[in-house]
């Protein structure tokens, strides 16, 4: 895939969910896969060593339940099923054996705790081995970031995000530091958040390689995002229409 390929895409944020279904689950992803719709979604390592989809660090908002997913192996991880469902968090092998290249997979890879970021991203570079299709990587971590632009040859980006509150000061140190770091990193794209999109930083950066935004909620936000960005990161909003 090139980069020029990462233009142009509207892309299920963490799949589609509606009221029965939960997000970054086999059900979300078999019905974007069912739109014929690009999917991203969240991975994590557990303690012994599977990958699986989800996006927190905890279970607490989705499962009620306050423990680090890291802490769970899969086998005590498979015995809890999301609330009123019988769904299942799924091992990312799970979500290759659906998806098998029918779409494109966009892949953020959070933070471990559990291993050092090389053993980390060569566990996850093992899994991905066996899935022959296209895959996007990205991450807010800066060393997974670097380690798979300098040992793969996956299109890997970097994960921007936007600070809370309204600290101007904040924001300004935000994008000049975000400067130099883009500058030095020179990931393949960049993924920011909607509402830094139009920043100077980051449309210097869009002359030269793609810009994804995230997440766009309603048609108010994709508009006015539009002429600042290549691909948007969309909920659920989008695939009503």
């Amino acid at each position: 895939m090139s980069l020029e390929n990462l233009k142009g895409l509207y892309i299920a944020h963490r799949g589609i969910k509606t009221d029965t279904i939960v997000e970054n689950t086999i059900p979300a992803f078999s019905l974007a896969l069912k739109k014929n719709v690009p999917i991203e979604l969240d991975i994590h390592l557990l303690k012994d060593g599977n990958i699986v989809v989800y996006h927190d660090n905890d279970l607490r908002i989705l499962m009620g339940i306050n423990r680090k997913i890291s802490s769970y192996s899969y086998n005590e991880l498979k015995k809890l099923t999301f609330p009123n469902t019988n769904t299942q968090i799924p091992l990312l092998s799970d979500v290759f054996n659906l998806i098998k290249g029918k779409v494109l997979l966009v892949i953020e890879i959070k933070r471990t705790t559990i291993c050092n970021t090389q053993k980390y991203c060569q566990k996850i570079v093992k899994l991905l081995k066996q899935y022959p299709y296209e895959i996007i990587i990205q991450s807010f971590d800066i060393k997974i970031v670097h380690w798979f632009l300098k040992h793969t040859n996956y299109i890997t980006g970097l994960l921007i995000s936007h600070p809370s509150g309204k600290n101007l000061f904040t924001l300004y140190s935000l994008i000049t530091n975000t400067n130099l770091l883009v500058s030095l990193l020179n990931p393949d794209f960049i993924s920011v958040n909607y509402r830094i999109a139009s920043s100077k930083m980051v449309q210097k950066f869009r002359k030269e390689k793609p810009v994804l935004v995230w997440t766009i909620h309603d048609q108010n936000q994709l508009e006015k995002v539009k002429p600042f960005a290549d691909s948007y990161f969309v909920g659920d909003f989008y695939f009503k229409k």
